[in-house]
């Protein structure tokens, strides 16, 4: 079977290294959900091809396996109409094709002769894309409190997986999704006031807050970041702190739900193969 790098990453997620010390919920007194996949029919066939063939969804479904979730949950890629949707309590997990599509477009605009700088910033965005919609899942289900924007704690969750796994593949993460945020703020018409007042961040913000995360978890990796003065210094004397509140709520409020024995399996598992040219 091809191994994706989203299936690396959900695995170490699971895997998470800095959070050994959280309280482990007692496996044989908790009954857990079901995880289903599903992928739906898609005017964008080239990119419900593309998952389909790396089996993107089937990859998700077994490295989520550890969680124990008191209630079912189904992932969904379906055509949106809109890049993302909502997420509705008790609804699957919903992957719009329409956003892969974007993210596709996107990366030819920003790289139009350099196929190898596509790939990886379509492995990366559309990884940071799955992680944000389970993040928004993982918050309903484990009734997980959040304060200020559910779409910012999201991002955070995600930027803090793909910090766990390596790093190479945290490399390809990190640069393919600050690439495309990046690129999609540069090409944003002026703000103006009431552009605030949406609930979910602008680009450029996503974008600093990726990598605030990044340059915390691995300064000998993305360090470069705060010495060229690509993050400012006075939001750089925070990013340690930020990264810290985020290990410390995934220990208390997630950790007690992975399946110890079977995460043991997952992680035994060499789940690196997305092939460029497939």
């Amino acid at each position: 079977m091809k191994r994706i790098i989203c299936s690396a990453l959900i695995v170490h997620f699971l895997a998470f290294p800095l959070v050994t010390a959280a309280p482990t919920l007692a496996q044989d007194q908790m009954s857990h959900g079901k995880i289903t996949v599903e992928y739906g029919a898609s005017t964008f066939t080239d990119v419900s091809a593309m998952l389909k063939r790396r089996m993107v969804l089937e990859e998700l479904q077994e490295f989520l396996s550890p969680l124990r979730l008191p209630k079912d949950l189904k992932i969904l890629a379906k055509d949106c109409g809109a890049p993302t949707l909502p997420y509705v309590p008790g609804a699957p997990i919903t992957i719009c094709y329409d956003l892969i599509n974007q993210i596709m477009a996107q990366s030819k605009r920003i790289y139009p002769e350099d196929t190898s700088s596509q790939y990886l910033i379509v492995t990366g965005a559309t990884i940071e894309a799955v992680l944000h919609q389970t993040a928004r899942a993982i918050f309903d289900v484990l009734q997980v409190p959040i304060w200020g924007r559910e779409g910012d704690a999201a991002d955070r969750l995600a930027a803090l997986m793909m910090m766990q796994f390596g790093e190479d593949l945290e490399k390809v993460t990190i640069y393919g999704t600050t690439t495309l945020f990046k690129s999609l703020a540069s090409s944003e018409s002026t703000w103006t006031g009431s552009d605030f007042a949406d609930r979910a961040s602008p680009e450029a913000q996503r974008y600093y807050n990726y990598l605030c995360i990044a340059v915390a978890g691995d300064p000998a990796i993305f360090g470069g970041a705060v010495a060229n003065g690509t993050i400012p210094k006075f939001r750089a004397a925070d990013c340690k702190h930020e990264y810290e509140q985020i290990v410390t709520a995934f220990d208390l409020r997630i950790m007690p739900y992975v399946d110890p024995d079977q995460l043991v399996k997952v992680r035994a598992t060499q789940w690196l193969d997305w092939p460029r040219n497939n």
